[in-house]
Formats: C-alpha cells, sequence, structure tokens
C-alpha cells in the first residue's frame, strides 16, 4: 500500500472503478464488520460476502466526500454522528491506495471509533439503503483468514498488514495514545484538512 496522488483524468486512464475502504477501529483493535447483502460484478462483491464498508466514487468526488457520503448510504450515519463517534482527517486518516480488485483503486481510510456500543445503537436505528447489513466488530487476522471475506477486502487487509503503522492501529495502547493525541477543538472545522470526530 502506497500513498499516491493522481488525477481524476490519470485514474480514469488506469482504473475503471476507484473508491474507498474504510477501517473503522474500535478500542479493542477490530474492526467494524458487515454482510454484503447484493452482487457487483465490476468490484467483485457477492451477497452473503463479509466485508467492511467500502464506497465507489463519484467522477470529481473528493475521497473524503466519498466516506461521507458511503457511510450515510450504507450505514444511515449523518454528518452529525460521524462527527460525534469517529475520528476522522483527511491528513491522518488517509492510509495511502492499493489495488482492491483488477482495475479497481481503493483509498484506504482509518477511523477511530471511542464508543462502539453508540454506533451500534445509531447504525440499528439508522441504516437505510440494505446494501449491507452491519454484523459486528472483527480482528483484521479473522477477516483475512475466513473463507467467506470479500476478495477486495482480502487484498486490501492484507496490503494494510504489511505496512509500519498496522500496528499503531490494532494496538490498544497505541490506540489510546492515538486517540487521546487528537483533540476535536484541535482540529480544524471544515474545509480540506479534516473533518472532524472524537
Amino acid at each position: 500500500m502506497e500513498r499516491m496522488v493522481s488525477g481524476d483524468s490519470e485514474l480514469e486512464k488506469k482504473y475503471r472503478k476507484r473508491g474507498v475502504v474504510m477501517l473503522i477501529f474500535n478500542p479493542k483493535g477490530e474492526i467494524l464488520t458487515i454482510k454484503e447483502n447484493n452482487n457487483v460484478d465490476v468490484t467483485h462483491k457477492i451477497s452473503g460476502e463479509l466485508g467492511i464498508p467500502c464506497e465507489t466514487s463519484e467522477s470529481g468526488e473528493f475521497w473524503h466526500e466519498t466516506v461521507i457520503r458511503g457511510l450515510n448510504e450504507e450505514l444511515g450515519l449523518t454528518v452529525e454522528n460521524l462527527q460525534s463517534l469517529l475520528l476522522f482527517d483527511t491528513k491522518g486518516s488517509d492510509l495511502g491506495e492499493t489495488l482492491f480488485v483488477p482495475g479497481v483503486l481503493a483509498k484506504v481510510v482509518g477511523m477511530y471509533c471511542g464508543d462502539p456500543e453508540r454506533l451500534e445503537e445509531v447504525i440499528a436505528r439508522s441504516q437505510k439503503d440494505g446494501e449491507v447489513e452491519f454484523i459486528g466488530w472483527s480482528e483484521i487476522d479473522n477477516l483475512v483468514s475466513g473463507d467467506n471475506t470479500r476478495l477486495g477486502v482480502k487484498n486490501v487487509l492484507c496490503a494494510f498488514k504489511k505496512t509500519p503503522i498496522y500496528n499503531d492501529f490494532c494496538n490498544l495502547y497505541n490506540y489510546n495514545r492515538l486517540w487521546k493525541s487528537v483533540r476535536k477543538e484541535d482540529l480544524p472545522l471544515g474545509g480540506d484538512d479534516a473533518f472532524y470526530g472524537g
């Protein structure tokens, strides 16, 4: 996984699709897990497979806009929910890009949820389009080794595990240190630098 800066026209020539894969961590280092409820050939999505929130970007859309739209469409989360439940900033949350499946590029985004029970309550009340179903929290290794995990999600998680920041995101001590080191009032409210939460 690497950080790339590519314009829309360059990406459109090289990849059929691009999107965002969202790693939402809880305090135990587990990630939010969903079940897919439909099939999509181009991204190799099969109904019934396990995965994590993923969203295809629209032309001209910034990746953080795709995150906000995707979490709203798939889990029913509003901007207000994101602000109060997730730590997400456009600099620290960008973990790089990697191949999701052939022809599909994924921007990998890391977020933290300090109150998973509250997030689960909000999702239960708000989940909208039926495209996915929230099923709980999983360890990355369990999703990677699982027979029923979406192929693109496995590819992204395997690439993420090879990065130097993997242990920081999955280790409870580092999670707490990172969570406490960023205060909501220190993040810009809007603009290109941050989407806030905490």
